[in-house]
């Protein structure tokens, strides 16, 4: 049961970060299934969750567009124009590690 409050805790926070509602649902379903199954009925409730859980996966939006944020391309483009000086920093420090 612990359990299954974490994943409905962990399927509201992807539920409000994706903003799909589904996940919610279905964690929801977790928990109550998990409640149930001491009376035998919730393994019919996790079920119908883990089938919940199949359509919020389906229906989450392919592409979330941040206007506001650099694009990923750039991003890539400044990790590699800075890090190629600092690479071979880094594995020198590696193996320096690695010596001692």
């Amino acid at each position: 049961m612990v359990s299954a409050a974490l994943l409905r805790k962990s399927f509201s926070a992807i539920a409000s970060g994706l903003g799909v509602r589904r996940f919610r649902i279905a964690g929801l379903l977790y928990l109550v299934g998990a409640i149930l199954s001491l009376f035998n009925i919730g393994f019919l409730i996790v079920f119908i969750a883990k089938i919940a859980l199949a359509i919020a996966f389906i229906s989450v939006p392919r592409k979330k567009v941040y206007p506001d944020k650099i694009p990923p391309r750039k991003i890539m483009s400044i990790l590699f124009k800075s890090s190629k000086a600092g690479m071979l920093t880094h594995s020198l420090s590696f193996v320096r590690w690695m010596i001692m």
